[in-house]
């Protein structure tokens, strides 16, 4: 994967492979720091499944820390943001907040994409307390311009300590996104372990439009708690 020293995260993971995203895709990724404004999805989740019984434990994990959501369902209407900013260990991030709103209840999904400068590559800090780190690897169809997001190696910080997780104990995500020729964008995710199968994912459209980097960042929780040198 070729990288670049400045630009915003995708920028520096995708190098000269950026140019193939489409182009609304380049502007939604092109947000970093110094960006005056944020980016809001609104739209809906045409299908959102999980599992068998025999996956609960990972949803129940993650559910408690706004990583994963037991819920299921079809047409759920959901919002995501997409917030730039540095943060204290001068870390050029994007927080993403996803909001699903069920019937009963309404669940958020977390992560920060953040650049490591000491591993080289982008990282999601996963949840509200950021104690889940995943090196990720980031790519661009070359037919579609779709952005193509894969999960590798995970690390939990806990107690001071940082321990690698077991793959047989996680999942894998698989994302992709796209535009069509109308502007509507979609994505399609989902999550997978190599020996339980199938975990949870979620496949929806959305429209996306800028908000003043001020308002974004009076959002809950958009700065996530843990605010550690984890990565």
């Amino acid at each position: 994967m070729t990288t670049s020293p400045r630009g915003s995260v995708v920028q520096r993971a995708l190098g000269e492979r950026y140019h193939l995203l489409h182009p609304l895709l380049q502007e939604q990724y092109r947000i970093d720091s110094t960006s005056d404004h944020a980016w809001v999805g609104t739209g809906v989740m045409h299908s959102i499944w999980k599992g068998g019984w025999h996956v609960q434990p990972f949803i129940r994990l993650g559910s408690s820390r706004r990583i994963l959501f037991p819920e299921v369902g079809k047409d759920v209407p959901f919002k995501v943001y997409l917030i730039p900013y540095r943060d204290q260990h001068d870390r050029e991030c994007i927080t993403w907040l996803r909001e699903f709103r069920f019937e009963r209840v309404t669940r958020r999904f977390d992560e920060v994409l953040a650049w490591s400068e000491r591993r080289s590559r982008p990282v999601v800090l996963c949840g509200s307390h950021q104690h889940l780190a995943v090196d990720i690897d980031l790519d661009a169809d070359e037919e579609s311009g779709a952005f193509l997001l894969n999960t590798t190696n995970q690390r939990v910080y806990a107690w001071g300590l940082t321990v690698p997780w077991p793959r047989i104990a996680s999942g894998d995500a698989v994302v992709k996104a796209s535009v069509d020729d109308q502007g509507v964008f979609t994505i399609d995710g989902g999550i997978r372990n190599p020996i339980f199968g199938d975990i949870f994912g979620y496949r929806g459209t959305f429209s996306l439009h800028k908000i003043p980097i001020e308002e974004a960042k009076q959002l809950d929780g958009w700065l996530p708690i843990a605010q550690n040198r984890f990565e």
